[in-house]
């Protein structure tokens, strides 16, 4: 759980800077490889699901869209 915890800050900080500096649509495609790239190390997981879940909620608000 510690190194899932771990992967999942690394992504969130790297989507985090990405988001900064891209575009809006490449913003949202960071948000999309990071959030798919959290559910694969969450595997069967709930609660790692509904955390990278979250996390992606977040980064798509961040980008300036609203949660569909």
């Amino acid at each position: 759980m510690k190194k899932l915890f771990a992967a999942f800050l690394f992504a969130a900080g790297l989507g985090a800077s990405v988001s900064a500096t891209a575009r809006p649509w490449e913003c949202e495609y960071f948000c999309r490889v990071d959030r798919d790239q959290c559910l694969q190390q969450a595997g069967d997981d709930w609660e790692a699901q509904q955390a990278c879940q979250a996390w992606w909620e977040d980064c798509w608000v961040r980008c300036g869209n609203q949660i569909p």
